[in-house]
């Protein structure tokens, strides 16, 4: 009967090392590929991002796509709109952004984008703040402050 070897997890830059170069993947709406481009080098570069994230990662940068397309949504249809019979009632959009934050907090928590999940991770604002550039992030998906 012969011995069941198992290969020793590949050692380097490979695919799981944060340092390991990653693309982005075709396919992506535009938003998605402006969040991508905001967020995924400086996360690689802190070891947050890695290749065994990607799929997640892609999901999250959808999410906030899809985030601001409710945004412009309601932006361009106001919180109230016409229903069938001419009553006023809530813009689905604002139904609909509030499912999608929810899934971007979920995901922005797994990739260090909330200074809560820094702090489980020993990490303060000052280390990631730069990378992530929050202030940016806040005004991509909420608009300017007034």
């Amino acid at each position: 009967m012969a011995k069941l070897q198992i290969a020793e997890p590949p050692k380097g830059p490979e695919e799981g090392s944060p340092k390991t170069k990653l693309r982005r993947p075709p396919g992506l709406s535009p938003a998605a590929v402006r969040f991508w481009n905001r967020y995924a080098p400086p996360l690689i570069e802190a070891g947050v991002l890695c290749k065994l994230d990607l799929d997640s990662f892609v999901q999250l940068c959808e999410v906030a796509s899809n985030l601001e397309d409710c945004r412009e949504a309601i932006k361009e249809h106001g919180v109230l709109v016409e229903g069938t019979h001419g009553t006023l009632k809530k813009n689905p959009a604002l139904s609909c952004a509030a499912q999608l934050y929810q899934q971007y907090r979920l995901l922005a928590n797994d990739f260090c984008l909330t200074p809560a999940s820094r702090a489980k991770l020993g990490k303060t604002n000052a280390d990631l703040l730069e990378a992530a550039k929050f202030a940016e992030a806040e005004e991509f998906f909420f608009g300017p402050r007034r």
